[in-house]
């Protein structure tokens, strides 16, 4: 007995030897780091939630009738171990994508950590929470509407509806100060990949409801939500879970997992080091759906994962206090259809009709959209006729015309866009202007084709101006040579002359703010456009 008791001794002292080198070697701790049930053992459910979830742009609610709830409690006691915090030392390659936060569990927490030295079966088992419709005949359980998501979930694909086992509910309520945002998150299990596809697929959820006024009552007439799952697989409305976001079809044996037919595998990671993580495979990191709300109104969500059908697998959920914020920058504009729209942040020029969006993200990771909504007005076209006599001029619209030709010019109309203008000028005994018919038959107007064998309309409609309205310069495209750009201000004075090569820059940040016409001297042609300088 007294060698038993020795041998006891030395093989005590030997494993805290081991685990004292092997914090030594790993000179800090490594991989998914989950705290213990005694180190949260006091914490309020809110207290976790305001420290990891919500940021400055969402405020969280607590009082009478709003309540930060963990399988109903309040404070968590250690009752449910099921739910604790972590941080990740490691993000990167096969890792666990995130870096700290929440995490809920079907079994113990720490099982969503890392294999520590020591760590395994250090906490005692928690206090299971089932659930099943015959336990509930009266509809009062909170987890029943939980259950009915799961339960519609499996009617449409046809897997048994088998009871919820080792749930564990999150339940709070906040009042957003913006008008939309997401939460991030990453699903993962030991179920991977033995119950891939099968009906013993555990489920999470992550809902939002709302919005409401401060007594609990739904606000009409506003986009209303009410237990809608936004833990979705990104472009679609499937549910996040083993069934939906897999790298294979399970086989059996483990070995033989087929990795032919993945479902959604650009959201899959399978986990090269359990003693980083313990859990065999997750998905990367994702957001929740974007969800549009009214700020300053109530909202609550519900997070809930279960065991379904046996409670042999742990399946965790990491929710991240990374709070993405959404922005939304809308610019409805019109342009003449002779105008050119520039959209900086594309790098492209506008013509036509439409939405056009362009995405960026801000500093919170979330996304930024910039969507202009471009409404092209339609010009008119118009054709006179004069005769000019000897020695005599005309000025029309500020061309002065002192011999036969076309002149091309053009004046607003009723949207404010530009109408073309051509006027040709024929000699006669009499100068004013007269019927196209009768002049024509007499005497043909000068050639309308240019060089390149154009016909000058069309040449004065591909010459553009753009960006209308303007900054600080505007473009002038559809010069095959150089012109000469006139700028008068709307009493016709002139306020710059410049020299302008194809596709060149004119400097306006020199004029104030108002209406202005660039009349273009190109070859024979005098084109007036109007501006607007911002």
């Amino acid at each position: 007995m007294k060698t038993l008791r020795v041998s006891s001794v030395l093989l005590l002292l030997l494993i805290m030897f081991s685990c004292g080198l092997q914090a030594q070697n790993n000179a800090a701790e490594r991989g998914v780091i989950v705290q213990s049930s005694t180190k949260i053992a006091n914490k309020t459910a809110a207290s976790l939630v305001q420290q990891y979830l919500v940021g400055p742009n969402i405020e969280l609610i607590i009082d009478s009738l709003h309540k930060v709830t963990f399988n109903e409690l309040e404070v968590i006691l250690g009752t449910y171990q099921n739910i604790s915090t972590f941080y990740n030392t490691d993000t990167t390659g096969c890792h666990m994508p995130m870096d700290t936060g929440i995490v809920i569990a079907t079994g113990l927490a720490i099982e969503a950590g890392a294999e520590t030295c020591g760590s395994v079966g250090s906490e005692s088992p928690q206090k299971a929470i089932t659930y099943s419709p015959k336990k509930d005949p009266d509809g009062t359980s909170p987890y029943r509407d939980f259950y009915y998501t799961y339960y519609k979930y499996a009617e449409e694909n046809s897997y048994p509806k088998s009871g919820m086992s080792d749930i564990g509910y999150l339940t709070f309520w906040i009042k957003p100060k913006i008008n939309n945002f997401a939460f991030t998150y990453c699903f993962a299990s030991r179920e991977y990949p033995k119950q891939v596809n099968s009906s013993k697929s555990d489920f999470f959820g992550f809902y939002f409801s709302g919005p409401y006024d401060s007594l609990g009552q739904q606000i009409t007439g506003t986009t209303l939500y009410e237990m809608q799952n936004i833990a979705l697989v990104p472009g679609t409305n499937t549910p996040v879970m083993i069934n939906t976001v897999n790298h294979g079809t399970a086989k059996s044996p483990e070995s033989e997992h087929d990795l032919s037919v993945a479902s959604y595998p650009e959201y899959h990671k399978i986990n090269c080091d359990l003693h980083a993580c313990r859990m065999n495979e997750y998905t990367t990191k994702l957001s929740t759906t974007l969800v549009n709300v009214l700020a300053d109104y109530y909202y609550r969500i519900d997070i809930g994962i279960a065991d379904i059908g046996d409670n042999g697998y742990t399946s965790a959920v990491y929710i991240s206090k990374d709070l993405r914020r959404f922005d939304t920058i809308y610019i409805d504009t019109a342009i003449c259809d002779n105008q050119v729209y520039y959209f900086e942040e594309l790098d492209q020029e506008l013509y036509e009709t439409g939405v056009y969006k362009y995405t960026t993200q801000n500093e919170t990771g979330g996304d930024v959209y910039k969507i202009v909504n471009l409404t092209v007005y339609p010009t008119d076209y118009v054709s006179q006729c004069w005769t000019l006599r000897p020695g005599e001029t005309l000025e029309m619209n500020g061309i002065v015309i002192d011999k036969p030709g076309r002149y091309i010019t053009s004046l607003e109309t009723d949207f404010g866009c530009d109408s073309t203008v051509v006027f040709d000028v024929y000699e006669g005994s009499t100068t004013g202007i007269v019927n196209c018919d009768s002049v024509m038959q007499y005497q043909p107007i000068n050639d309308t084709t240019n060089d390149s064998g154009i016909n000058e309309i069309d040449l004065a409609e591909q010459i553009k101006v753009y960006p209308n309205p303007a900054d600080n310069a505007v473009y002038v495209t559809g010069l095959s040579h150089g012109a000469t750009a006139v700028i008068f201000d709307n009493n016709g004075k002139i306020v710059k002359e410049i020299d302008v090569l194809p596709d060149g820059e004119i400097d306006i940040s020199d004029l104030a703010s108002g209406i202005y016409y660039i009349n273009i001297r190109y070859d024979n042609l005098n084109i007036r456009k109007r501006l607007m300088k911002q």
